[in-house]
């Protein structure tokens, strides 16, 4: 819970400003606003409806509370346990973090965690996480009967072992959410629609992309360790997920909220940009 403050900001305010103004309110939840955008509140248009909608439901979140849940999410249990994982990288650095985000079956988050600054690397060790995990685990229920973890991107060569012996005491899947897939879905409307390419593998667009662009970015869904899930459950699953509130009253993400609040905490550090061949020296 705690104290949320509503902070208006002049359009022309300086970063080093803005850091310090928000160094005043540390320990409350600040919802930051320009002011050239306080107009917008005001219009009784659609416009000014779905700009007031928005804030009141982003105070409440900030104040710690859930705009909407899900209902029977497929393929679930009561003692289900969703985990997103993420590696965020800074090249600048060489560094890695793994980045861990619990979900129940309602779309709410239980808890997400950064762990590093680590050695730079692709693959996620489970004796990295090892130590956190069954501390999430034992913290929300005692025993989860069935664990779904999402990994963002591909997985890497020993990783779904890894990652298998972090739930040993549960029923555990492992499915993969690859966001940089380059495969395209044409159609009139390929808006909310899934294919099912093989047991194991499948795309899906899960928000109204088509409204802007003729061929959506899909989602490519990899089942890497069943545990009794099949790949059209997981589809729905990440689906469904993708339409837990994060953020936005109106505009539904493209990621599952697994994935999605692990890659927005993953540390992807700062740009190294390389000296041209031909720059003089």
């Amino acid at each position: 819970m705690g104290l949320v403050v509503l902070l208006v900001l002049h359009p022309e305010i300086t970063k080093d400003a803005r850091s310090q103004l928000m160094g005043c309110f540390r320990g409350c939840h600040v919802e930051q606003l320009q002011s050239s955008n306080l107009a917008s509140f005001f219009d009784w248009s659609t416009k000014g409806f779905c700009a007031r909608t928005s804030l009141a439901v982003r105070i409440a979140d900030r104040a710690g509370g859930i705009p909407w849940v899900l209902d029977s999410l497929v393929g679930t249990e009561r003692q289900t346990l969703f985990v997103g994982l993420d590696l965020g990288h800074n090249h600048f650095s060489a560094s890695s973090t793994i980045d861990l985000v619990c979900v129940d079956p309602s779309g709410r988050i239980l808890e997400h965690k950064s762990i590093g600054p680590l050695r730079m690397n692709e693959r996620v060790r489970a004796a990295t996480i090892l130590k956190d995990l069954p501390h999430i685990l034992r913290n929300y229920s005692g025993e989860y009967q069935q664990v779904i973890i999402h990994r963002d991107g591909r997985m890497m060569e020993m990783e779904k072992d890894d990652l298998m012996k972090l739930v040993s005491r549960a029923r555990a899947s492992i499915v993969g959410v690859r966001k940089n897939c380059c495969t395209r879905l044409a159609g009139e409307d390929s808006s909310n629609h899934a294919l099912i390419m093989s047991r194991q593998r499948a795309l899906c667009v899960t928000n109204r992309q088509n409204a802007k662009r003729a061929m959506p970015t899909t989602l490519e869904v990899v089942l890497e360790e069943p545990g009794g899930l099949d790949i059209e459950s997981a589809v729905r699953q990440v689906f469904w997920l993708s339409r837990a509130y994060c953020g936005s009253v109106f505009q539904p993400k493209r990621l599952p909220i697994t994935t999605w609040k692990a890659n927005n905490i993953a540390s992807t550090g700062q740009r190294v940009f390389v000296r041209s061949m031909t720059d003089e020296k």
